[in-house]
């Protein structure tokens, strides 16, 4: 997320913009390259935010693939344990989470809680279920959309 800082700053570098080419009606001076910076700043701050937002996912996908792989893991729905079949089809899913096709489907309001149990760590994400893929399920942490995973509704709705 941008800081409110960096809007401002690009907001006045746009007004400085505005008054020394329309206002003041000059073309070119250090008023103008202040401004130009001002107003700049906002994209580049962007573009490294969004290469940082990447990264966190992509490692997350990582930790999850990682976590998965772990014999110790137990898996939990709403706070309720899953049984074996359930789990190794959820941890089948996860392990293969991708990121979704950009469609016009989004996801359902209603969440479930998804927590991957290990005896020493545990990571919680939130799952919901696509708007118009059945069984596509979006995968989120506390901020950002991890991926999407493909599986049978009758794990989620049975627990």
């Amino acid at each position: 997320m941008i800081p409110l800082a960096s809007i401002v700053l690009a907001v006045i570098g746009l007004l400085i913009l505005v008054y020394v080419r329309w206002i003041k009606k000059d073309k070119w001076t250090r008023l103008t390259a202040i401004g130009a910076i001002l107003f700049i700043q906002l994209f580049l701050f962007a573009g490294i935010q969004s290469i940082k937002d990447v990264k966190k996912t992509n490692r997350t996908k990582e930790n999850i693939k990682r976590f998965v792989l772990n014999d110790s893991i137990t898996i939990r729905l709403n706070n309720k344990l899953l049984d074996t079949i359930d789990s190794e089809s959820l941890i089948e899913a996860l392990y293969k989470i991708h990121d979704g096709p950009q469609n016009r489907s989004s996801p359902a309001a209603e969440k479930t809680d998804l927590k991957l149990c290990l005896p020493q760590n545990t990571i919680t994400l939130i799952m919901r279920k696509d708007s118009e893929l059945p069984n596509e399920f979006w995968i989120f942490d506390k901020e950002y959309e991890i991926g999407r995973i493909n599986i049978g509704d009758t794990i989620i709705n049975g627990s």
